[in-house]
C-alpha cells in the first residue's frame, strides 16, 4: 500500500487479527507479568544462522532473564517447562504449514515438532511470540470453521501478539531482521511491558 510518497507501514502499525473480538482480548493481555525471555532454536546444517540469531538476541536482551535452549536442548519438554512464564517467546527453526490439517502445522524442535494442537495445551501470558521460521504465519479457513494455523493457536493459548512469516525465509536475512526487530521492540515504550528481572541463565 503506497500513496505516492510512502508505504502505509511507514506511518501506521499494521496488525492482522481473526476478528475485532480477538483484537480486543489481545490488547487486554499486554503486560500480564511474564518474567523471562524464552529463546529456542533448532540448529543444524540446514539452519547455520540459528545459533548466531540466538547470540544476537541474547546480546540485545542482556540484563533481562533469558532462558535459552539451542540444538539438542531445544526440546518440547523445555518449551512446556518455560513458555508459560515467558513475556517474550522466540522460536527459530524449520516451519511447516499443513494445508489439509492446519492443527498439525508446526515448528521443528530437537526431539519433535511443536504442533498447533500442542500450543493450545499450555496457557501463555507472553506479550509477544516470534515464529522465526518458513510459512509460520500461514492459516486457512475450513468450511464452517475459524481460521486455523500456528498464529491462531498461540493467540488462543493467551499470547497478546504473534509475529510470523507468510513465506519461505532466507536464513541469513532472517537473522539480520530479527536482531533489528527485537532492538526496536525492546526500545519502544508503547510495546507494553518488557521482560522483567536481572541476570541470564543459559
Amino acid at each position: 500500500f503506497h500513496d505516492g510518497s510512502e508505504f502505509l507501514i511507514e506511518s501506521r502499525t499494521l496488525s492482522i487479527t481473526p476478528s475485532l473480538g480477538v483484537l480486543a482480548r489481545c490488547r487486554e493481555r499486554v503486560g500480564r507479568g511474564g518474567r523471562c525471555a524464552l529463546l529456542l532454536g533448532q540448529t543444524g546444517p540446514s539452519t547455520p544462522e540459528v545459533g548466531p540469531e540466538l547470540d544476537q538476541l541474547s546480546r540485545v536482551l542482556r540484563g533481562q532473564v533469558v532462558r535459552r535452549f539451542e540444538g539438542a536442548e531445544a526440546t518440547l519438554e523445555a518449551y512446556f517447562r518455560e513458555a508459560g512464564d515467558a513475556a517474550y517467546i522466540h522460536l527459530t527453526s524449520h516451519g511447516f504449514f499443513h494445508t489439509e490439517r492446519p492443527r498439525l502445522s508446526g515448528i521443528r524442535l530437537a526431539d519433535r515438532w511443536l504442533h498447533a494442537h500442542d500450543v493450545v495445551r499450555l496457557p501463555l501470558k507472553a506479550d509477544l511470540v516470534v515464529l522465526s521460521a518458513c510459512q509460520s504465519g500461514l492459516s486457512m479457513a475450513l468450511e464452517g470453521e475459524e481460521w486455523l494455523g500456528l498464529p491462531r493457536a498461540f493467540l488462543k493459548a493467551g499470547a497478546a501478539r504473534v509475529l510470523a512469516s507468510q513465506w519461505d525465509v532466507d536464513d541469513r536475512a532472517t537473522r539480520l531482521l530479527m536482531g533489528r526487530f527485537i532492538e526496536a521492540w525492546m526500545g519502544d515504550s508503547s510495546g507494553g511491558s518488557r521482560v522483567s528481572g536481572r541476570g541470564k541463565r543459559p
